[in-house]
């Protein structure tokens, strides 16, 4: 004896999909993907405000394939373009803060460890200047940390983003567009700048911990392969570390800096 369907109803194999969640107003005008129009969006995606912006810093940083399966494919670079810029910033300012705090308690001991004739009559003069003197120094580091920062981002992320876009595409990994691949670069470099505190090699940490999210990140936001993504990574970076050296032994004969590029 055969069922007959209830009239009224369809079944659930014919019903079109319901996105769940946020996509951004990019995804719902570009043509529909699944990946495009289901992600989540990252917290600072969704909402610019302080305790988003702290969520999305921690997820980031040390949980990237999460953070990245959610963020979008399509859309979203005003959001990443700040969330940088605010994490710069605040790099920035943590630096100059440190280095006056420093310098300052440099001061207040030196004092104590001259010989009172070696001081003389600059004695009160340094007293009295030392701290103006230190708090504008302090804005001037401030300002130069943040250009140095929006220079990184401006030129070091385009550079990488786009030799490994390339990459990617030349791998056959890359499901979205070079936006998204500019944007996954932007907030790993942005969110693993707090590591280089870390004291003993602190660059060094924010440096190779920066890559390795950078490949899990790129994997997640473009579905793409483990193994695409850190080749295509690896590869990227590693192009642009060359140029760098190269560039930097013309103008230096031959000496070579330190890493620059993946962190602020």
């Amino acid at each position: 004896m055969a069922i007959e369907p209830i009239a009224g109803l369809v079944p659930q194999s014919y019903l079109a999909p319901v996105a769940v969640g946020h996509a951004s107003p990019a995804a719902m005008q570009a043509p529909w993907t699944p990946a495009a129009h289901y992600r989540r969006g990252l917290p600072w995606e969704r909402d610019t405000t302080v305790g988003p912006l702290i969520e999305t810093l921690v997820t980031v940083a040390f949980n990237p394939a999460a953070a990245f399966r959610e963020m979008w494919q399509a859309g979203g670079m005003p959001q990443a373009v700040g969330y940088a810029a605010i994490m710069a910033f605040f790099m920035a300012v943590i630096t100059g803060v440190t280095t006056m705090i420093y310098l300052a308690a440099i001061g207040a001991l030196a004092p104590l460890t001259m010989r009172p004739p070696a001081m003389g009559p600059f004695q009160p003069s340094l007293q009295s200047h030392i701290f103006p003197a230190l708090m504008r120094l302090t804005g001037r580091m401030i300002a130069t940390n943040f250009g140095n920062s929006v220079f990184q981002l401006s030129v070091s992320a385009v550079i990488t983003s786009g030799l490994t876009h390339g990459l990617m595409l030349l791998f056959g990994g890359a499901r979205g567009g070079f936006g998204t691949t500019f944007r996954v670069f932007l907030y790993c470099m942005a969110s693993t700048a707090l590591l280089q505190f870390v004291p003993c090699g602190g660059i060094w940490v924010a440096s190779v911990w920066t890559l390795i999210i950078l490949m899990v990140g790129m994997s997640s936001a473009h579905d793409a392969s483990g193994l695409s993504a850190a080749g295509a990574v690896f590869l990227g970076v590693g192009v642009y570390y060359a140029l760098l050296s190269l560039i930097l032994s013309v103008f230096s004969r031959g000496s070579f800096a330190a890493p620059l590029g993946l962190g602020f």
